[in-house]
């Protein structure tokens, strides 16, 4: 009488686990324990780093602990980016299925892990689709060497702000703002911003205080505006975004559930900015500031300031800080752009402080007026008209000299 397990075996023994495998399919009528078919595919993975062997392997553990070991493979190892994703989604429905108590509970942590590592494969495969590189055949190594490790999404963040790539930086935001999400780290991102790009562009991945139930991004202001914007979770953002930008977010459905899954199992929003040391209200001066060195103009760091003011809380010891310093600016960008300025009997020379606020832009367009192209014949009498009222005293009272 045929032994279906003996031939099996015999099989096995002689390294020949393919063959094993296809010789139990035609043994029709005949049932080969699952442990002995466990043995086969394992054999052909750990041999051959068969992704679909792996995929029928029984042994949740075992499983698990493959796919938390796929950062650990050689540049040699034969898979795609798309095999590795179906690994991971495997391993976390194995560990997360009621029908596994045979094999012993699955730790939160090994959960929390797969899920990370499956979510990071979906983001890979949503920036290789932006850059035009969404190929699933693709080699899985630059994702397994470069996507997984301690503080790889941080890095792939600077590098997206230091492009100005707004959408690509939305996208890890929302997906992993377990890891960039808190002010400290979303404001050093947005340190690498360029300094001339439009402050609405990334107006809803600015710091926000920390509030009662945990918004971590605003969105729906511009500005301007004198209204509050919509303070939203990470997931309510990329709703409204997607709807009204098109920007996409997540792979699918199956992703969007398991991303958000994730993302409340490990760090609930609420929790990012308790106790957080980071001074929005400082950051906001800070970088308004440098804005208008860089450009020379004084709207777009007084929208930042703006939208700062819209962000930071009501007892923010700062929040005074960043109003005087939108005042100042209004201030300046009247001095520099309104002709009738010299009709003003009120209107002082500027102090030191307030010439040096200008930058050098600021500083042409005070002495040429709003009118900086003109064919009057009386520009250079209204040239010198604001020079003597705006400049001359300031500079006689020092001397002749603005070097302090």
């Amino acid at each position: 009488t045929l032994d279906p397990v003996k031939l099996v075996n015999s099989l096995m023994d002689e390294g020949r686990s393919r063959e094993a495998i296809q010789m139990t399919r035609k043994l029709a009528g005949f049932i080969v324990p699952p442990d002995v078919m466990n043995v086969c595919y394992k054999s052909l993975w750990e041999d051959e780093y068969d992704a679909d062997a792996l995929l029928q392997v029984s042994d949740v553990h075992y499983v698990i602990n493959a796919a938390l070991s796929l950062g650990n493979c050689s540049r040699s190892v034969p898979l795609t980016i798309e095999q590795v994703s179906d690994i991971y989604a495997r391993a976390v429905e194995m560990a997360t299925s009621t029908t596994t108590s045979e094999f012993g509970v699955v730790d939160r942590e090994a959960i929390q892990r797969l899920l990370s590592h499956l979510v990071k494969a979906g983001t890979y495969n949503l920036l290789a689709q932006r850059f035009g590189s969404n190929r699933l055949e693709a080699s899985a190594w630059p994702f397994l060497s470069m996507f997984l490790g301690p503080g790889a999404v941080l890095d792939v963040a600077l590098s997206c702000a230091s492009r100005g790539d707004i959408s690509s930086l939305t996208i890890l935001f929302v997906r992993h703002y377990d890891e960039i999400g808190s002010n400290d780290l979303r404001a050093q991102v947005l340190e690498r911003l360029p300094l001339g790009l439009s402050v609405e562009a990334y107006s809803h991945l600015l710091p926000l205080s920390a509030n009662e139930t945990g918004e971590l991004f605003c969105y729906g202001d511009s500005n301007g505006a004198a209204s509050q914007p919509f303070t939203l979770h990470a997931s309510e953002l990329s709703s409204r975004m997607q709807r009204e930008e098109g920007l996409t977010f997540y792979l699918n459905d199956q992703d969007k559930l398991r991303t958000i899954d994730y993302m409340r199992m490990k760090s609930p929003e609420h929790t990012l900015n308790e106790n957080s040391p980071f001074d929005a209200s400082q950051w906001f001066g800070e970088r308004a500031h440098r804005i208008h060195t860089f450009t020379g103009l004084l709207d777009p760091a007084v929208a930042l300031c703006s939208f700062g003011l819209r962000r930071i809380g009501e007892n923010d010891a700062g929040k005074q800080r960043l109003s005087s310093f939108c005042a100042t600016a209004h201030h300046l960008n009247r001095i520099i752009t309104d002709d009738n300025l010299l009709l003003d009997d009120a209107t002082s020379a500027l102090s030191v402080a307030e010439f040096f606020a200008l930058g050098l832009q600021g500083v042409v367009r005070l002495i040429l007026g709003a009118r900086t192209v003109s064919k009057d014949a009386d520009v250079a009498s209204t040239m010198i008209a604001r020079y003597k009222k705006l400049l001359e005293p300031m500079i006689q009272s020092h001397d002749n000299s603005l070097l302090m």
